[in-house]
């Protein structure tokens, strides 16, 4: 085993380890193909590895008999995938199988990710298939996984936590390699999961989006930018997959829950319109009234019951 830490600051920390199963030890992963059996190699497991994407060779596309689960947690900046380059920021994942062309530094971009290299090999050769066809063989069932995707904040959050306490078990002084396999079939259960059933990840994307809004539409300061942090997700996506879905910007669904709030309001309550403006977030009356009658074409006072 190496052990390689490189101090980022007094909180995070680069964890790089390589480890080898013990030769007489049974594993977990193997998968019997082609009339062989192939077992499972971790090549490398690291955290808070980081690059600036540059011009250059190191930016170009390259293939190879290994499987890459890269989970970003920092950062903006892209990947190239089979010739197609994918934006990526804070909450992406990415899954690369063996053969499949990529390039983790191309140009522009700063970013900061935990990864897995792993492998499954019988004597000198390595088992080519894909993540599909590899967790329908290790878990039983199949799924239909993106090679690019941005999970959802609490499979994002579970991914993260399992993927550090995998690698920082590996950099013990003496490496846990049962543990590791089960570890891993833990993160190959949350990634069969992205990939079932017909829901659509950007459908759902949109939905707790909306449930975010419903629930905070009235506090004063809460931004499409924080809307997107608590999402784990960056402004320009979630407006892009918010509008596909909704027909509509975040900023404006939340500016229609407001105006219907104010309306029900006015009609049921006493409450002046600096008190209502205050209780829905805005900066104060005048601003309220202005985009009441943008959005309800009337007054807020022409909504009182006389």
């Amino acid at each position: 085993m190496v052990n390689i830490e490189l101090s980022l600051s007094n909180i995070d920390r680069v964890g790089y380890a390589q480890a080898q199963r013990p030769d007489t030890m049974p594993t977990l992963l193997d998968v019997y193909r082609e009339g062989r059996n192939f077992r499972y190699e971790l090549l490398t497991a690291n955290l808070h590895e980081s690059y600036v994407g540059k011009q250059g060779p190191e930016g170009r596309e390259h293939a190879h008999a290994v499987y890459h689960v890269v989970l970003y947690v920092g950062g903006r900046g892209a990947v190239s995938c089979a010739g197609r380059l994918h934006a990526v920021e804070k909450g992406s994942l990415v899954l690369v199988s063996p053969g499949m062309p990529h390039s983790f530094t191309p140009p522009g971009g700063e970013v900061c990710y935990h990864a897995l290299t792993f492998a499954l090999a019988s004597g000198s050769r390595r088992l080519a298939i894909g993540f599909d066809e590899l967790l329908g063989a290790v878990l039983g069932r199949p799924t239909r996984l993106s090679a690019v995707c941005m999970p959802d904040a609490q499979t994002w959050s579970a991914l993260k936590r399992e993927m550090e306490a995998n690698v920082r078990r590996l950099l013990g002084r003496s490496a846990d390699w049962l543990a590791h396999e089960k570890s891993m079939i833990r993160i190959f259960e949350r990634l069969a999961a992205l990939g079932e059933g017909p829901s659509n990840r950007s459908e759902r994307l949109a939905e707790r989006a909306k449930r975010v809004l419903e629930a905070r539409f009235g506090e004063r300061g809460f931004s499409l930018t924080a809307l997107a942090e608590e999402l784990h997700t960056a402004p320009e996506h979630l407006c892009r997959v918010f509008r596909r879905e909704q027909g509509m910007t975040p900023v404006r669904y939340r500016n229609e829950l407001r105006i219907r709030a104010a309306r029900e309001l006015l009609r049921n309550t006493y409450l002046p319109c600096k008190a209502i403006a205050e209780r829905l977030g805005y900066s104060d009356v005048y601003a309220f009234s202005k985009a009441y009658r943008r959005e309800a074409g009337c007054s807020p006072s022409s909504e009182r019951v006389q």
